[in-house]
């Protein structure tokens, strides 16, 4: 995300999201804390990170920086949809929602093209985005907050959290009709 807004860091990006009224979809990432140690600790940002999680242990977790704006600043929480995914069965198969389920959620995350099997939270990213336009062009007068809320209220529970975050979205429950907004 802040690559395609051509911003540097985390906190910028947070702000932007906030400051245009938008909602920003981002995937929880597939790998574990060791590969995101290898691969950004000479950036800084890992740094930035193990203080905010205190992680402590190699246990796979969702690492997308993106994702962790709203640890920043708890102010951008209703801009911010992080998605995992789940397979075809509704088997979760990538990144949990351990950090973020307070503005998680899983979607599928696998798709076949061509006979070609492809999966990764980053389809997950696209169904959520669509879901959310979907229930903005029906219920045109809803904030930002109202959209997230419905996004949340009208998934499908998952007993555990840590893992699905608010659930599995249902897109056909979120845009016939929206959930309670007072969770």
């Amino acid at each position: 995300v802040r690559q395609a807004l051509g911003m540097n860091n985390i906190r910028q990006m947070g702000q932007e999201v906030m400051d245009n009224n938008a909602i920003a979809v981002i995937s929880s990432g597939n790998d574990s804390v060791t590969r995101y140690r290898q691969e950004r600790h000479s950036n800084g940002v890992q740094t930035v990170v193990d203080n905010v999680l205190d992680i402590t242990d190699d246990t796979y977790v969702n690492v997308s920086a993106d994702a962790l704006a709203p640890l920043f600043n708890p102010e951008y929480r209703n801009n911010f949809v992080v998605t995992t995914g789940i397979d075809q069965y509704g088997n979760h198969i990538f990144d949990s929602c351990r950090y973020h389920q307070d503005y998680c959620i899983a979607a599928p995350a696998d798709i076949t093209i061509h006979n070609t099997n492809l999966a990764g939270t980053s389809f997950a990213a696209p169904y959520v985005s669509g879901t959310l336009a979907s229930i903005q062009n029906r219920y045109d007068w809803m904030t930002v907050k109202d959209l997230q809320k419905t996004l949340f209220t009208t998934a499908t529970p998952m007993a555990d959290r840590n893992t699905y975050g608010h659930g599995i979205v249902n897109y056909f429950k979120a845009v016939q009709r929206y959930g309670r907004f007072d969770e």
